[in-house]
């Protein structure tokens, strides 16, 4: 839709656009004006969310994402609005108006008698309600007994929060109250209860988790506590049990043992080849009369030393056994040996009195290294067994160890379960030391001294406006599915035809053409229908056409009226004008002339035929409705030996035919036009079934003049003036580029 074409839908319904917005905004004034005034209270509480306020066990400073910071904010809104905290708010308010002096509403007579209930019975439930911050419901009778009252009063929960907002501060740490009411005392205490009833709430919750965990850490502790109790009572059984007092010691014991004794048997074994080698040197140096004489004599001596010597054996192997750890028994091994030593310097003395005492040296030296060798080789012995049977001692440890292993993992793994325990029990009696609620109020709510400003002005600005922007919108609806053309450009867009010239509506309907161009003074509808008529006949002139054939669409275009006034303005240019009226369907021009009825079957034209109007230079050839086609009829009677005539007598011929919309009349009267004319009504809609007749025009090519928009209102009017007038107009089908008459200024 063009700009200008805009303008004029909105001009033509200008009452709408002016009148409705003032009868809605009348409405809204005396709507605002009797509404009753309200009072504002506002408060706000500090919920210590984004700040470090609370006591803190932990050093380290948690950071919170805004998006958990926004969801911890939403879920405290969210509790503020609860039915936990509304039943306290709504129970604190009824219970004003039910003992106090000075109640903040009155309800009417009529609506407390509709819920018969008993005062003090509710009274008393409130107190219990309102002793505790826990939430307490009376019997189900009660509680609906009690919402009827409270919504009698209006203190129920939806009606509170219908006008109450509750919303974080954005980018701060606090939650405002707000609500308007019609009273400013209740006002300021609604908002004060919500903020101190939160705040109860959260207390109540804190203190009851803090309580709950208290008591869950206290037994996790204890039970904790008897687990590792168990433990360590089971490690002490088994070692009770299997002998083991100090499992590490004991075998670090039993490996120093063993290293020892292996250090001690590996000297022990080195000392026998010495010895052994030792004793044969000795045997060397003696003759064998010598050696058969020290074998005789040392018969006695051998036996008094082997008691000795296994005496000494067993004494040596007992040491071994407590791990060379025997002071008394070391000195014990170390006296006997003194005493075999006594020995054997005794029975070297007893060789002096002998042949063979110069030898006495060889003689105690051979006695000694065969003492050394014998208890080495005894030593050997024993100590092999000692270490045998240590081993055997370490191998007896090994299940022992694991079992061991397992029972000390058990008890610490229970140790840092109970230590953790003992930590979170801790910390749950702190936080039950310090259960105070951050939430905190930071602005009082205080009974407003004015109503709020009804902002009148701003309600009115908005109704008219919106008012405005609605009834546009209905009626560019209304445009959009207004199917009739209404205007030329419209015409041109939706036909895909030239357009000559629109032609304005007459509001009476009646025109006295003679008057009209005539008189100087006229009103302005008239002059704006003589000016367009002038624009027509301009083209007329300037076509240099004679014949013109005049169609329409639908039968109600005003070509009756439109033919005649186009005569009348040609005439005035002094100019013989012949009206025929071939419209056999509906003859209106031979009525509107009061002409003969000769254009008929088989009834020659002649000059007789034509008759004269009262309007100078105009005649008219005048027929009879008919059931024939024009074809039929004009065949019979020398029609077209009548035109040749006529167009040496006329300057102007101007025929009407039959509209379009029930059959074809005017293409059989095509031979005898020159030029022909759609005429069509604006306050016509295009229909599907003129597609048909818009395709009639279009093959028509240079013969088609364009059409002529009838009856346009004058909102709708375009300023027109034709190319032709410019020497410029090109017909249809001549330029792909025709669009018919442009615009001019009248």
């Amino acid at each position: 839709m063009e700009l200008i074409e805009i303008l004029k839908t909105l001009a033509a319904r200008k009452w709408l656009l002016i009148i409705i917005p003032i009868i809605t905004g009348s409405l809204t004034y005396f709507a605002v004006r009797s509404t009753p005034r309200t009072f504002k209270s506002r408060s706000q509480i500090a919920t210590g969310i984004t700040e470090a306020a609370s006591l803190s066990l932990s050093s380290d400073k948690e950071f919170l994402q805004p998006f958990i910071i926004d969801n911890r904010f939403n879920n405290l809104t969210e509790i503020a609005k609860s039915k936990l905290v509304f039943d306290k708010v709504s129970a604190e308010l009824l219970m004003h108006d039910l003992t106090d002096k000075k109640p903040y509403r009155t309800p009417k007579k009529e609506a407390l008698d509709k819920v018969k209930f008993d005062r003090k019975s509710i009274i008393t439930l409130l107190q219990t309600k309102l002793a505790t911050a826990e939430p307490i419901n009376g019997t189900p009778e009660q509680e609906r007994t009690l919402q009827k009252v409270m919504e009698v009063y209006g203190y129920d929960i939806i009606s509170i929060l219908n006008k109450m907002m509750i919303a974080r501060i954005p980018d701060t740490d606090f939650i405002k109250f707000e609500i308007e009411t019609e009273s400013p005392e209740l006002t300021a205490s609604i908002v004060n209860m919500a903020t101190i009833k939160l705040i109860d709430y959260s207390q109540y919750m804190k203190s009851r988790r803090s309580n709950n965990s208290v008591g869950y850490f206290d037994k996790l502790t204890v039970g904790k506590k008897k687990e590792l109790d168990d433990k360590v009572a089971e490690l002490k059984r088994f070692k009770q049990d299997n002998q083991v007092m100090n499992y590490d010691e004991e075998t670090r014991t039993l490996i120093e043992q063993i290293k020892s004794l292996e250090e001690r048997l590996q000297a022990e074994r080195e000392k026998i080849p010495a010895y052994q080698a030792a004793l044969n040197n000795i045997d060397n140096k003696f003759s064998p009369n010598e050696r058969k004489y020290f074998e005789d004599q040392a018969g006695v001596f051998n036996r008094r030393l082997i008691a000795s010597n296994g005496k000494l054996t067993t004494m040596s192997q007992r040491y071994y056994t407590t791990g060379f750890d025997n002071d008394r028994l070391k000195d014990s091994i170390f006296d006997l040996r003194r005493s075999l030593d006594y020995e054997v310097r005794r029975s070297a003395d007893g060789f002096l009195l002998n042949p063979n005492a110069t030898k006495q040296d060889l003689v105690v030296r051979k006695m000694n290294t065969e003492l050394d060798l014998q208890m080495s080789k005894s030593n050997v012995g024993s100590i092999q067994r000692e270490v045998t049977r240590l081993k055997s001692l370490t191998g007896r440890y090994a299940p022992i160890e694991a079992a061991l292993s397992s029972l000390e993992r058990d008890i610490s793994l229970a140790k840092d379960a109970y230590m953790m325990a003992m930590s979170k029990y801790s910390v749950a009696q702190s936080e039950q030391l310090n259960n105070i609620s951050n939430l905190r109020v930071v602005e009082v709510g205080q009974t407003p001294e004015y109503p709020e400003s009804q902002k009148l002005a701003i309600l009115l600005a908005l109704t008219i406006i919106v008012t405005l922007l609605v009834v546009v919108v209905i009626i560019f609806m209304l445009e959009y599915f207004d199917q009739r053309v209404k205007s030329a450009s419209r015409f041109r867009r939706i036909a895909g035809l030239p357009v000559i010239s629109s032609v304005n509506l007459l509001p009476n309907g009646n025109l006295d053409l003679r008057k009209a161009f005539n008189q100087t003074e006229n009103p302005d509808d008239v002059t704006l229908y003589k000016a367009y008529l002038r624009h027509i006949r301009n083209i007329f002139v300037e076509d240099g056409s004679q014949a013109f054939l005049f169609t329409g669409f639908n039968g109600d275009e005003g070509k009756t009226t439109l033919i005649t006034s186009l005569a009348v303005s040609l005439a005035l240019l002094n100019k013989r004008v012949l009206v025929i009226d071939a419209n056999f369907k509906n003859n209106g021009l031979t009525s509107a002339f009061f002409a003969k009825q000769v254009l008929v079957k088989d009834e020659p034209l002649t000059s007789e035929s034509v008759s004269p109007t009262d309007l100078p230079q105009i005649d008219v050839v005048g027929t009879k409705i008919q059931a024939m086609s024009p074809a039929e009829i004009l065949s019979t009677n020398g029609f077209e030996h009548f035109m040749a005539e006529a167009k040496k007598n006329y300057h102007y011929i101007l025929i009407e035919s039959a509209s379009l919309e029930r059959n074809f009349d005017a293409e059989e009267l095509l031979p005898y036009a020159d030029r022909v004319i759609a005429v069509f009504a604006a306050s016509e809609p295009l229909r599907e079934d003129d597609k048909a007749r818009l395709r009639f025009f279009s093959e028509l090519g240079h013969k088609f003049m364009g059409a002529i928009l009838n009856q346009v209102k004058k909102e709708y009017l375009e300023d027109i003036v034709s190319q032709q007038s410019k020497k410029t107009f090109k017909w249809f089908g001549r330029s792909s580029g025709a669009q018919g008459a442009a615009s001019i200024a009248l």
